[in-house]
């Protein structure tokens, strides 16, 4: 990623890891695919992306370690499953 941007054309747009089985994916494929080390573990489908209301939302996507997204965890029990994404 770096100092390319990312151009994000369709929602919802799904990240996370690469998966061993390209066939595994219920709801489409990533679209964007994150190469992650221990101990930080993404899915194989961890959050997406999203709009509503004019604004894009971050939502995790039942994710077994959570989301993090301006300091604020996205659980179920830590404040919702998605947050609002602040520009920059």
């Amino acid at each position: 990623m770096g100092d390319t941007p990312l151009t994000i054309d369709r929602f919802p747009f799904f990240i996370g890891r690469k998966s061993a089985n390209k066939d595994s994916y219920i709801d489409g494929p990533v679209a964007l695919i994150l190469q992650d080390r221990r101990p930080l573990r993404l899915s194989r489908r961890h959050f997406y992306i999203d709009r509503e209301d004019g604004l894009f939302v971050v939502c995790d996507h039942r994710s077994f370690h959570g989301t993090i997204v301006n300091g604020i965890a996205l659980t179920a029990s830590g404040g919702g499953l998605k947050s609002p994404l602040d520009p920059g």
